[in-house]
């Protein structure tokens, strides 16, 4: 492969000892790459032609924040991803949104309600 240009033809003497700034004659390069087996060739050539470009994954955004371009702390992250995928979800406990005589109305109500299904 080291005898290949990027289009998977031969390197000529000039090319070679120009790539490798290594010299010598003309006749040994020729001996050398007659050496090598005509289907080799074709191979590589062929492995040149048909490979694949190496996939480059996507960047990981959310919200305009690139998280594979610099560290960042866990809590930012949570707080990142809590807010995007779930914005509704501000609260852990929906109770955090009634004041405390509200909660203890509705706790009772609750309360109440189970024991009268209970009781029928």
């Amino acid at each position: 492969m080291d005898l290949l240009d990027e289009n998977g033809e031969l390197l000529s003497h000039n090319d070679f000892c120009q790539k490798y700034d290594f010299n010598f004659s003309v006749k040994d390069f020729k001996s050398l790459t007659k050496a090598i087996p005509d289907t080799f060739l074709f191979l590589a050539k062929n492995v040149f032609i048909h490979s694949q470009p190496v996939p480059q994954p996507p960047t990981l955004c959310i919200n305009g924040i690139n998280f594979l371009g610099k560290k960042l702390s866990d809590k930012f992250i949570r707080s990142i991803l809590t807010n995007d995928l779930y914005p509704a979800q501000s609260y852990r406990n929906i109770l955090n949104i009634f004041d405390k005589p509200a909660i203890s109305k509705l706790r009772t109500n609750f309360f109440l309600n189970i024991q009268k299904s209970i009781s029928k």
